[in-house]
């Protein structure tokens, strides 16, 4: 054998050697995925993100029993939990604790802005960070970190526009957000396609997102006969809209929004507006048949509760890194962020996560709901509005 050809096969001895050794080395359970996930576990968000913590819990607890999906594969998953408190300001701190702590990925932190703030952090630690927040910007910071586990506000904002301005043709507008990153990105953009529309937007007003008291909103139904209100509040504040409404007697209006007014079951006040519509690009767990069904049986049984709006992506999240891991005999956080551009996963309930270059779902789509009788109602789901 000449020199060159033994150099060769020394050099493809020693790939296929490291392979088999790094999976040996998870299959016995040294080389644990540690996942940190950053969520608000307490304050006025703390029931929401202690029930998505329970999510990913019980995912790592399967895929330590049972492997993460893939013939053969086994891999212990450990879940490493961390307050962010919901604040921007506090969510980089975070992120560098579970850095601390040696985490090579990341499902989670509940809102845009703390995502986006601790996004730097993790990219700087190669860490993959997945996440179901909605503001465009989250994936615009150009970082090769950040994947988006639903689609974004701007598909939102088309879907919750167009509709609004196809179903309602005519009826003059009232477009009002409570100032947060979330609200006003996602009105700005949904007036905008009204507008674009050929349709009256009669008050555009963003109000702080503590206010109680919504005058103009009664003037402009009122006076200047608005037949459609869009509010991108958080569901508390529009449901204080919605009595000012029907205490005022300007209950025959139609009331539209975003994933926010989706946050929960129907609000009471919904049966006595002409109607009450919400967008999404949450689509429902039981919306996935057996699978979302089986899910839900399965979170029940263990905590003793429904699992929260977003719980199955951030469960299905935790299978698509095992399943990454176990695809590349890897728990690196840089090896974990190239495999989630290149991998075809089969994940539990939604059953696929596939990711764009640049960290976008890439079939994410917006599902529309009716509020009647006091359930949702699926009335449209698309990935092109």
């Amino acid at each position: 054998m000449t020199p060159g050809r033994r150099a060769v096969l020394a050099t493809a001895l020693g790939a296929a050697a490291a392979a088999a050794g790094a999976y040996r080395f998870l299959a016995r359970g040294g080389g644990a995925l540690r996942i940190g996930v950053p969520l608000p576990l307490s304050g006025e968000m703390g029931d929401e993100g202690r029930n998505l913590l329970q999510a990913t819990q019980m995912a790592a607890d399967e895929i330590s029993a049972n492997g993460p999906g893939v013939p053969g594969e086994r891999l212990h998953v450990v879940i490493v939990p961390m307050d962010d408190h919901g604040d921007d300001a506090a969510a980089p701190q975070a992120a560098l604790a579970l850095v601390a702590r040696g985490v090579t990925a990341v499902v989670g932190h509940l809102t845009s802005g703390t995502a986006i703030a601790a996004a730097p952090v993790y990219a700087r630690a190669g860490i993959p960070e997945l996440s179901a927040v909605t503001h465009p910007r989250f994936t615009q910071l150009g970082l090769s970190t950040t994947f988006r586990l639903v689609a974004n506000d701007d598909m939102q904002a088309r879907a919750l526009g167009r509709y609004a301005a196809t179903e309602f043709r005519g009826e003059g507008f009232v477009v009002v957000d409570d100032g947060s990153l979330y609200g006003k990105g996602l009105a700005d953009d949904a007036a905008v396609e009204l507008q674009s529309a050929g349709q009256k937007v009669l008050l555009r007003r963003s109000y702080d997102p503590r206010a109680a008291a919504f005058d103009e909103v009664l003037d402009a139904v009122a006076r200047d006969h608005a037949g459609v209100v869009i509010t991108t509040m958080e569901l508390p504040q529009a449901r204080l809209l919605m009595q000012q409404l029907i205490a005022a007697g300007r209950a025959g209006v139609v009331v539209m929004g975003g994933d926010s007014l989706r946050a929960g079951p129907v609000p009471p006040e919904a049966a006595r507006l002409r109607r009450f519509l919400a967008t999404t690009p949450v689509t429902d767990v039981l919306e996935f048949g057996a699978a979302g069904q089986a899910f839900v049986d399965r979170y029940h049984a263990r905590f003793h509760q429904a699992p929260a709006e977003t719980a199955h992506y951030l469960y299905d999240a935790v299978y698509l890194l095992a399943q990454a891991a176990s695809s590349q005999h890897s728990t690196d956080g840089a090896v974990l962020a190239r495999a989630l551009r290149r991998i075809d996963p089969a994940v539990p309930v939604t059953g696929y996560l596939r990711f764009r270059d640049d960290g976008e779902l890439r079939y994410g789509a917006i599902s529309l709901y009716d509020g009647v009788d006091g359930h949702w109602r699926l009335v449209a789901r698309a990935s092109d509005w």
